[in-house]
């Protein structure tokens, strides 16, 4: 999986790095990783565990879902609050977005706590 997952995201970095430059290498992985994930992690995963789908997408919502909502949800208040300013430095603009993405996601932690816990028992 890795080997085949690194030759497409390598050759997909290269293609897209050539037209879009760094954010084309950013996708060229985010598509490759994605690919290796859906085609590839899920059906083993599925088949190892004997998971339906449906059970699959469930767990997802239980344990993913919610707390991504919420972290959005929570993001969207505080940039409108507290809007970035697009005149800052692109390094000024990354820590303002960092800060109230890393406060925005400790409800993430604590609504997936029992999800994790669950699945280490």
């Amino acid at each position: 999986i890795s080997v085949g997952d690194a030759l497409l995201n390598l050759v997909l970095s290269i293609i897209l790095a050539k037209t879009m430059g760094i954010a084309g290498v950013a996708l060229g992985t985010l598509i490759a990783t994605a690919a290796a994930g859906i085609f590839v992690v899920a059906p083993l995963t599925f088949s190892r565990l004997a998971l339906s789908l449906k059970d699959f997408l469930v767990f997802q919502a239980k344990g993913t879902v919610k707390p991504l909502g919420l972290f959005l949800a929570i993001l969207a208040v505080l940039l409108y609050f507290l809007p970035l300013h697009p005149s800052d430095s692109s390094l000024i603009l990354l820590s303002q977005l960092a800060w109230r993405g890393a406060l925005a996601a400790i409800p993430i932690g604590v609504l997936s706590w029992p999800v994790i816990k669950s699945m280490t028992h």
